[in-house]
């Protein structure tokens, strides 16, 4: 993967919103990528990333929102872990 996921992870709660909406959206691309790549495992991605994305949709930047549900309605093809974690939060 060409993206650097550890800083998209910071960045992500990041408190600028520019950084966050920058974050989020790359992200969203890094996922797709990793499915063009042939990825299989994707609980790694999951276990980090999630609690990260859940907290995205309250976010105040609507783009980031956006971009955070993108990313969860694609890893919940991947993964049975995010459908309860959105009935959690």
């Amino acid at each position: 993967m060409t993206h650097d996921l550890a800083a998209l992870k910071l960045d992500l709660a990041d408190p600028g919103m520019a950084v966050r909406l920058a974050a989020a959206q790359s992200l969203e691309a890094a996922f797709h990528t990793e499915l063009d790549e042939g990825r299989r495992e994707w609980a790694p991605l999951v276990a980090e990333f999630l609690p990260l994305l859940v907290q995205g949709l309250g976010d105040r930047h609507k783009g980031v929102q956006v971009h955070s549900a993108n990313c969860l309605e694609f890893l919940a093809y991947q993964s049975e872990a995010v459908v309860p974690a959105l009935r959690e939060a």
